[in-house]
């Protein structure tokens, strides 16, 4: 699961990359992903009944590695666009953080700081 997280931010900031190249307002680009996520996990409440009844239906003893790959594609499946709007979002706000090039580094380091903290601040 955790190469599937990473595989959907992976493609969400190289599918933010092109947006660098012209004039977008990158405040409302970010309000816009930041909704998109919302939207699709209200969304997904509804529409999750089929993965997480694949804990709750009995296994199928005879194959379980079939039964194992299922469950395995139907969670990627939900979770794909979540981390495509996630990897989009972070570039977003690193261009909107960042006060010049020279000041990259710091301004990473702040954002990586400030999620490490709310990560804490949400598992309290």
């Amino acid at each position: 699961m955790l190469a599937n997280f990473i595989f959907g931010i992976t493609v969400g900031g190289l599918l933010i990359v092109p947006f660098f190249l012209r004039n977008f307002d990158f405040r409302f680009l970010l309000i816009l992903f930041q909704f998109g996520i919302g939207f699709y996990l209200l969304f997904s409440i509804y529409q999750s009944s089929w993965i997480l009844s694949s804990f709750i239906r009995p296994l199928r003893l005879d194959s379980p590695i079939t039964e194992f790959w299922i469950d395995m594609r139907n969670a990627s499946a939900l979770m794909f666009v979540p981390t495509i709007l996630f990897g989009t979002s972070f570039p977003v706000l690193t261009h909107l953080f960042a006060l010049g090039s020279e000041n990259i580094g710091n301004s990473l380091g702040t954002i990586y700081g400030i999620n490490t903290l709310g990560g804490f601040w949400v598992l309290w």
